[in-house]
């Protein structure tokens, strides 16, 4: 009976390429805000290697969306979020010259707010910036990656929602040691 089973559960729990996949590949990415700041990584791995972006990575079987969410941003920059909500899913299909698919991603793009730690760029992240958020133009920032954030920036006044604590003393600790 064993040879039912590595046919009937053929590829599961096998770590899929990210290049060349045999299917798209499930990813997350949090645009995480700080006192009118966004935090941007420089991209160390392909696609877009060199690129200012903002942090994320593939989901991890048995994660949900958010928990792999708090874990890139942690492994990339050291920062711990707070994930408000997701705010847009971006696909990235980037075929070859001759048409095969080399990377394809569905990226769910949430905005987050900064809760603690001191940003140093890690794991797939050359460097990292908190950058002002009328400074984004200065950037070597794709269009669609700046999109995202603007989108992010304007979607606390239409969901209601706040980047500041409620609480007042987490307010006045958060003030009183900023991310560097």
């Amino acid at each position: 009976m064993a040879t039912g089973l590595s046919v009937e559960f053929h590829g599961i729990g096998k770590s899929m390429s990210r290049e060349f996949p045999h299917r798209p590949v499930l990813a997350v990415a949090g645009v995480v805000f700080h006192r009118g700041r966004v935090l941007l990584i420089r991209r160390g791995r392909e696609p877009a290697r060199g690129q200012w972006s903002i942090p994320g990575g593939v989901v991890r079987l048995g994660e949900t969306l958010e928990e792999a969410l708090r874990r890139e941003i942690r492994e990339e920059t050291g920062v711990e979020a707070i994930p408000l909500g997701p705010v847009e899913v971006v696909e990235r299909i980037l075929p070859t010259e001759d048409g095969r698919i080399r990377f394809h991603y569905v990226i769910v793009d949430f905005v987050c707010r900064y809760k603690e730690g001191v940003p140093c760029a890690a794991s797939d992240a050359l460097e990292l910036r908190w950058v002002p958020i009328e400074r984004l133009g200065a950037l070597d920032l794709p269009k669609e990656t700046r999109k995202i954030i603007e989108k992010a920036h304007d979607y606390r006044g239409t969901a209601g929602l706040t980047f500041w604590p409620l609480d007042r003393s987490q307010e006045s600790a958060e003030r009183d040691s900023p991310p560097s």
